[in-house]
């Protein structure tokens, strides 16, 4: 991967979308280089092309993520994974899986156990100091 498909890639996990008019001008190259560079990030599977431009791969961004949060205390997405590192944080980033099928090994019986205990998992109600809801 060039540096300028590097930069590419980083400006696109920040917004979720490039334009190339706009990478036209941030990077001072033509149009075509553009293209080349994002179809480098497409065939690699970083991205995807839209009209005018390119997303992250999926065509979107998770702006939040929930695992480790307290409220999933005992069933947390990585409490069903053989591997939990497939999931790991580097950079503020999550690699790509890339084993086969979705690139994770689901912990047959661990699922298996949370279905025959069940749940009854409910939102948190937090409330500000005057006592009106919160949403989260």
């Amino acid at each position: 991967m060039s540096p300028r498909q590097i930069a590419i890639l980083e400006r696109l996990r920040r917004s979720g979308m490039v334009r190339v008019s706009a990478l036209v001008k941030e990077l001072g190259v033509s149009d075509m280089t553009i293209r080349r560079d994002l179809d480098g990030l497409i065939e690699s599977g970083h991205a995807q092309r839209v009209y005018g431009g390119a997303t992250l791969f999926g065509g979107g961004v998770i702006r939040e993520q929930s695992l480790g949060i307290h409220y999933h205390a005992g069933s947390d997405l990585l409490d069903y994974l053989v591997d939990r590192s497939v999931f790991e944080y580097r950079d503020g980033f999550v690699a790509r899986p890339t084993g086969p099928g979705l690139g994770i090994e689901v912990d047959e019986a661990a699922v298996a156990a949370a279905a025959r205990t069940g749940h009854r998992w409910r939102n948190e109600v937090w409330r500000r100091e005057d006592g009106s809801f919160a949403e989260w």
